[in-house]
């Protein structure tokens, strides 16, 4: 029966995203690529042997040493890679665009490096890295040779420590025309070269839509974890940036989607563990972001966050309601499956309408459609609509509870606490709710 109601579900998503009204984009997040995952001695024969080999070899070496596909607890792997390429292929082989959300890097990479390579010196590891970046964005470039992708600067990419960001350094120069060859328009390639460079966030038009922008930020300058030099002063200015920007939206009567790695609100699972609540951002930061947000709510479609690697919403509760939908992660390293997001949106209104979910089961080693949000929730016309329908308990809560964690475990015994995090987005508001 449950192979039955697949089946019907999958016709029904297909049916539903492919209307004449509706654009699709996908929606990728945390891919945490490990190359470290088939080394066994100290240092490594096969790290050395990618180092010294052009990237254009590189997926013959990687198809030659590795084999097995991740377990929960590990990060992606080169076969979790090709997996999930292909299934994008397959299942949405030309949308308007795609999103990376950050975070190309496998966790502790640096540690990893040390571990295995023989060179141990900064520029061998910077290259390393680099070359990283580059077979992976040839790997991505393989799957969409016609279709823009844009990169999103997550706390893993970095030539630092996790969380570090280097404005105008190294790191967004060398990375700048590496992730710039994922958009096809040369023009548009080389205007988000130009302003990711600075500081890892740009702003680009969507083909086709002149109407929609994507903004894309560098959200690691805004966290309490973030660090480097003259942070404060490049969160200041990224703020001011994304005010000017949205301010330029509205003027011209455009609207925008915002895209970014680490969420604004709370870190409900970080809470958990903690005892009190803990908010990513530093607080003058959230408040700004906050009151630009509110400021422009009525130009805002969307915000795309990820980091957390679960599949979550939230509707931020302003005059203009705000859609955040989380993208889960490629890495199974907090023990989800594997997943990536299909979104619907109207050529129209540009408001979104829906999204679908696939996801590769650990247990199978077989990716499926895990759900169309449509059908689990009230039906309505819009995305917002329909994430309103979410209450504490019946149906729908109950799959919130299961899809959060991409159907490997339920949060229902802490539900009070991830159900807060739908509609209260400052801390003070959260603990009001959880009151």
């Amino acid at each position: 029966m449950r192979q039955v109601l697949k089946i019907i579900f999958s016709l029904l998503s297909v049916t539903y995203i492919s209307t004449a009204y509706a654009e699709q984009f996908v929606s990728v997040a945390d891919l945490h690529f490990d190359p470290f995952t088939s080394c066994t001695s100290k240092p490594c024969p096969f790290i050395d042997q990618l180092r010294q080999a052009p990237v254009n070899q590189w997926p013959s070496l990687f198809a030659a040493n590795v084999t097995d596909v991740p377990k929960a607890g590990q990060d992606a792997n080169y076969v979790l890679l090709e997996s999930t390429l292909a299934e994008l292929k397959r299942v949405e082989g030309s949308p308007q665009f795609v999103l990376m959300l950050g975070d190309m890097l496998a966790h502790y990479f640096p540690e990893k490096y040390a571990k295995y390579s023989s060179d141990k010196s900064g520029e061998s590891y910077q290259a390393f890295v680099k070359k990283v970046m580059e077979f992976l964005v040839g790997e991505i470039n393989k799957t969409y040779p016609t279709v823009d992708v844009y990169p999103v600067v997550g706390n893993n990419d970095t030539y630092g420590e996790d969380n570090s960001s280097d404005v105008k350094g190294i790191f967004f120069q060398e990375i700048a025309p590496v992730w710039s060859s994922l958009i096809k328009d040369k023009t548009v390639q080389s205007s988000m070269q130009n302003q990711f460079s600075v500081g890892g966030y740009y702003v680009v038009s969507i083909p086709g839509q002149p109407d929609l922008q994507l903004i894309v930020l560098n959200s690691i300058l805004f966290t309490k974890k973030g660090r480097g030099k003259n942070i404060f002063e490049a969160a200041d200015n990224e703020l001011d940036w994304l005010h000017e920007t949205l301010k330029n939206i509205a003027a011209h009567h455009q609207h925008a989607m915002i895209a970014l790695h680490v969420p604004v609100g709370v870190d409900v699972f970080a809470t958990l563990r903690s005892g009190t609540i803990v908010e990513p951002y530093r607080s003058g930061n959230e408040k700004i972001f906050l009151q630009i947000v509110e400021e422009f709510s009525d130009s805002i479609i969307g915000i795309f966050p990820s980091h957390f690697h679960q599949d979550w919403f939230q509707i931020m509760p302003l005059k203009n309601p705000i859609i955040v939908s989380a993208t889960p992660s490629i890495s199974p390293y907090f023990g989800n499956n594997p997943a990536f997001k299909v979104y619907d949106y109207s050529k129209q209104t540009l408001q979104l309408e829906n999204f679908v979910v696939y996801f590769d089961s650990l247990k199978s080693q077989q990716w499926d459609l895990e759900y169309n949000f449509k059908m689990i929730s009230a039906g309505k016309n819009t995305l917002l609509e329909n994430m309103q329908q979410l209450q504490e308990t019946g149906d729908f809560a109950e799959r919130y509870q299961t899809y959060y964690s991409v159907s490997t475990a339920s949060i229902a015994k802490y539900w009070r606490y991830y159900w807060c995090d739908v509609h209260a987005v400052t801390a003070e508001a959260y603990q009001v709710c959880l009151q």
